[in-house]
């Protein structure tokens, strides 16, 4: 038992029944043809004539037809771009670019100029980080990490804890093992 979902749409039985769906043409028109013109003109005139002239009557006539396509066609778009990006691209801006409204160039350069400032942003962020984590291995604080709130210890200046031989003054004093973890810099 199979049911047509675009059944609701007509009755096939009766031509005469209202619920049968009498296209306009004005559903959609194409773009890009050479006889434009002519199909809006047979257009309006079969909307004239089925309203009698009267374009407010037509509009109050006529329901749009349930588009059973329409509740996945989001999806299929987002799968149809990430299967090929490119082609996806290609074939959504064919039709501009046919009617000479949007040129391929254009594009390009256009998501160079985006791409190359994501990666300029990238980059810069990246350094910026590196920096501050440099700058808190040696002890000092950024501006991603400023003082501590809480009271975990700061990395210790290790350098103060080999000192060179030759210094007379420190060699036979023992080393304070607080002063490690002290922030005293």
């Amino acid at each position: 038992f199979y049911i047509n979902m675009t059944e609701h749409l007509y009755d096939r039985d009766n031509p005469k029944s209202n619920l049968r769906y009498k296209g306009t043409g004005i559903e959609g028109l194409f773009y890009g043809v050479p006889n434009i013109n002519e199909r809006a003109e047979m257009i309006a005139r079969a909307v004239a004539k089925e309203s009698d002239g009267d374009l407010t009557k037509f509009v109050m006539q006529s329901q749009k037809p349930r588009d059973v396509a329409q509740k996945w066609r989001t999806l299929k778009n987002i799968a149809r771009f990430f299967k090929n990006p490119v082609g996806y691209a290609y074939w959504k801006m064919r039709p501009l670019h046919k009617q000479n409204r949007v040129r391929a160039i254009w594009v390009i350069l256009a998501a160079q100029l985006y791409f190359s400032f994501v990666a300029w942003i990238g980059t810069k962020n990246k350094k910026e980080s590196m920096m501050a984590f440099w700058m808190h291995s040696i002890g000092e604080t950024s501006k991603e990490q400023g003082l501590p709130l809480d009271a975990k210890p700061f990395p210790a200046d290790r350098h103060k804890n080999y000192l060179r031989y030759s210094n007379f003054h420190q060699k036979l004093r023992n080393k304070r093992t607080s002063m490690i973890w002290t922030s005293w810099w």
